[in-house]
């Protein structure tokens, strides 16, 4: 299974303040925030050792397809920053995003042991949609990176909905697994009570983390690495637990990875920084 060896999750505050400076202020920032966090996360793992860095997004897709934003310019703004840079951007597979890349990195098989995989969800234009909408409730912004050493053993099954209710499809294949996989702790998606139930009513809740939906809000991919976050900074995790992370995205795929907690690892929250501090950091 991936031992998890870093989670960073660092929160964001609007961004549309920081857009009337321009798209090369944003990806100059954007590449400052990913390199520093790649670089905490890492600690002193070598940059030799990694074998993908990739970022994935759920809501950069528009600033990005719009050419507004180039990949380029924030990769090279985050080399500044970090001994091991990002390689390219996902966002096609949304919240399910870091699931696919842990299975096209399995499907290729690195030579280094180390993936680190960065979620960046920030509502930069500010729009409306990403705040709250009725599919998932308030949104929460932020950064996760993850640093995962990987094995020959490495769990990560991914799919997608065949019908259109692809939550409750989602449900029942975890379910499934839940079924084969008795000693498994659960990090499901944060959603609000009235889309939540479904765990209750097709899951053994007993064995599903938290739902911190009222303090994050739905978080996207980062939802199940916030989890395993808390639970070990109150130090809920013993050194023979096992854990599922999993996520869904709105347009019908997910993923589950199976996941230890490394003893020594870098597990950290941090708040965000204003939106005064984030404008004169770009001036």
């Amino acid at each position: 299974m991936y031992l998890l060896e870093a989670a960073v999750y660092k929160r964001t505050v609007a961004w549309s303040a920081l857009v009337l400076h321009g798209s090369n202020a944003v990806a100059d920032r954007l590449g400052a925030l990913l390199g520093r966090q790649i670089e905490i996360a890492l600690g002193d793992i070598p940059a030799q050792s990694v074998g993908l860095n990739m970022v994935v997004s759920t809501m950069l897709d528009v600033p990005f397809t719009s050419q507004w934003l180039r990949w380029p310019a924030i990769a090279s703004a985050a080399r500044k920053h970090t001994r091991s840079a990002p390689q390219n951007i996902v966002t096609a597979y949304e919240c399910a995003s870091w699931g696919y890349v842990l299975r096209y990195a399995k499907n290729c098989a690195p030579t280094a042991p180390y993936i680190v995989i960065s979620i960046l969800d920030l509502n930069i234009f500010g729009l409306s949609y990403w705040r709250n909408n009725s599919m998932w409730g308030d949104s929460g912004f932020g950064l996760t990176t993850i640093v995962l050493r990987c094995s020959q053993d490495d769990f990560i099954h991914c799919q997608t909905s065949k019908s259109a209710n692809a939550f409750g499809e989602f449900c029942v294949d975890l379910r499934t697994v839940m079924t084969v996989k008795k000693d498994l702790r659960v990090c499901a998606p944060y959603f609000p009570p009235n889309i939540a139930t479904l765990y209750d009513r097709l899951l053994p809740s007993e064995r599903l983390l938290t739902n911190r939906n009222a303090d994050y809000g739905h978080s996207f991919g980062s939802d199940p690495w916030i989890a395993l976050i808390e639970h070990r900074q109150r130090g809920l995790d013993g050194p023979s637990d096992h854990y599922l992370a999993t996520s869904i995205a709105l347009s019908g795929y997910w993923c589950f990875a199976e996941v230890e907690i490394a003893d020594a690892g870098r597990f950290i929250l941090s708040e965000a920084e204003s939106e005064d501090e984030l404008v004169e950091a770009a001036a």
